[in-house]
C-alpha cells in the first residue's frame, strides 16, 4: 500500500525539544555582559521566541548593536543546551520508527544555522535526520514556505502532497499552509495559537505521530 506521505519536517524548538528556558536564560545572561544590566522579563522574552535570532535580540536589546547581541547570544546559548534542554517524550523512539517504515525526515527550524547544527548533533540527531535546514539554506526564514521546497529538491521528493509538516505554533502552521502541504500541530508545548489556526492533525504525545503515519 502506497504511504501518503514521503516526507517528514519538523520544527525543532517546542516540537522536538524543549528550548524555552535556554533561549529565556541566554537572553538573560546577554543583559549581564558588560555590566549592561538590561533584563527583559521571561513574558517578553517569549512574546518573541519564535523569531530568528536577530529578530529575538533586536526586539529584547532595542538600543544594543545587532551584530554584537547576535555574536554574545551564539557564544553564550550553547552551555545552555546542556543546562536547560531536553527532547520531548518519545522524540527520538519515533524518529527512529519512521526512519524504519521508510519515510524521509528532517528539520525546518528559524535556529540560525551554527546553533541548529550544533543542538542537533548534541543530541546525535544528525545521523537521523535525511536533512537539516536553516534559513540561511533556504533564503529566507518562517513562514515563508523556500526551506520545505528546498527540502523537497535535495531529497528528491516532487509532490508537495506527499509532504508532511510538524509544528508547535502558528508560525508553523503558516508555513506549512503557505507550502500548501499537510500540517500537525504538537498540543504539548502550549502554545496560544491565532484562531485561524486549522491544522490537519493534531497530537498530545509525538508518539502519535505513528498513528498518522503508518
Amino acid at each position: 500500500m502506497e504511504k501518503e506521505f514521503n516526507l517528514v519536517l519538523f520544527d525543532w524548538d517546542g516540537t522536538l525539544c524543549f528550548t524555552d528556558e535556554v533561549i529565556i536564560n541566554t537572553i538573560i545572561d546577554i543583559g549581564k555582559v558588560d555590566n549592561n544590566n538590561i533584563y527583559p522579563t521571561r513574558e517578553e522574552i517569549m512574546k518573541v521566541a519564535h523569531l530568528p535570532l536577530r529578530g529575538i535580540v533586536e526586539s529584547c536589546f532595542p538600543n544594543l548593536p545587532t551584530l554584537f547581541l547576535e555574536n554574545e547570544y551564539r557564544r553564550l546559548v550553547k552551555n545552555n543546551y546542556a543546562k536547560y534542554s531536553y527532547l520531548y517524550d518519545n522524540v527520538l523512539k519515533t524518529l527512529l520508527a519512521l526512519k524504519d517504515r521508510g519515510y524521509k525526515i528532517g528539520v525546518f527550524s528559524n535556529k540560525n544555522k551554527i546553533e541548529l547544527e550544533y543542538v542537533v548533533s548534541f543530541y546525535k540527531l544528525d545521523k537521523v535526520f535525511d536533512i537539516v535546514v536553516a534559513p540561511e539554506d533556504a533564503k529566507h526564514d518562517k513562514p515563508n514556505p523556500s526551506g520545505v521546497y528546498y527540502a523537497m529538491e535535495k531529497l528528491n521528493v516532487n509532490d508537495i502532497n506527499k509532504v508532511l509538516y510538524v509544528g508547535d505554533n502558528t508560525i508553523d502552521y503558516d508555513t506549512a499552509n503557505n507550502a500548501k502541504c499537510k500540517c500537525v500541530i504538537v498540543k504539548y508545548a502550549k502554545r496560544a495559537l491565532k484562531d485561524y489556526v486549522k491544522a490537519n492533525y493534531y497530537v498530545d504525545n509525538f508518539i502519535e505521530l505513528l498513528d498518522i503515519l503508518k
